[in-house]
């Protein structure tokens, strides 16, 4: 067994190794790869990230979370009454994923990609919700809760509406990389 996976199981007091087996354990899931976007609203302007932590949470209501770096740009936008996108890649759609990640500039990341915008869910509330029209599924929701935890924060949110293509495949991230699905056989 690696020295640092060693490391964590005789739970060792070092909290660098504990910390580093940790991010190892968990660079073998395979996670999908999400954009979340929003617009701030009093300026209109847009912004968003990659993320891999996101996950469905409830079906009543439709809710789903997601955690997100403290101090990832959005960060300060993702508050109680948001209204977000969540918008789950392709597997050709890589580029967009590190756009969201890697480029400093907000409204750089949406030269990425075909993005759209959907009206607020209530006519009186907020500004249009970015959205990526040609990602594998959007969901659009409405932040209803926001809990701190050391260097995330897990943003909750009520589904609003979804759409998917269903014939699609998503975009995976595993072991710092970008992974697609094997095809599988007709039989």
């Amino acid at each position: 067994m690696p020295d640092v996976a060693a490391a964590a199981l005789s739970m060792s007091d070092e909290p660098n190794q504990i910390t580093n087996a940790f991010r190892l354990a968990m660079r073998r899931t395979g996670q999908t790869v999400t954009v979340i976007a929003c617009r701030d609203n009093d300026t209109g302007a847009r912004y968003g990230l990659t993320a891999s932590s996101v996950t469905s949470l409830s079906m009543n209501p439709p809710s789903l979370l997601a955690c997100i770096n403290n101090d990832a740009s959005v960060q300060p936008y993702l508050q109680p009454g948001q209204a977000i996108s969540v918008n789950i890649l392709s597997q050709d759609q890589a580029a967009i994923s590190t756009a969201f990640a890697m480029e400093p500039d907000q409204s750089e990341r949406f030269n990425h990609g075909h993005w759209d915008d959907a009206p607020p869910s209530q006519p009186d509330h907020g500004q249009p919700i970015p959205y990526l029209a040609d990602c594998l599924s959007c969901v659009l929701a409405e932040i209803v809760n926001v809990i701190p935890h050391s260097s995330h924060t897990v943003v909750i949110a009520e589904v609003q509406s979804a759409i998917t293509d269903p014939l699609g495949k998503p975009l995976i991230y595993h072991d710092g990389d970008y992974a697609k699905l094997a095809e599988q056989d007709p039989d």
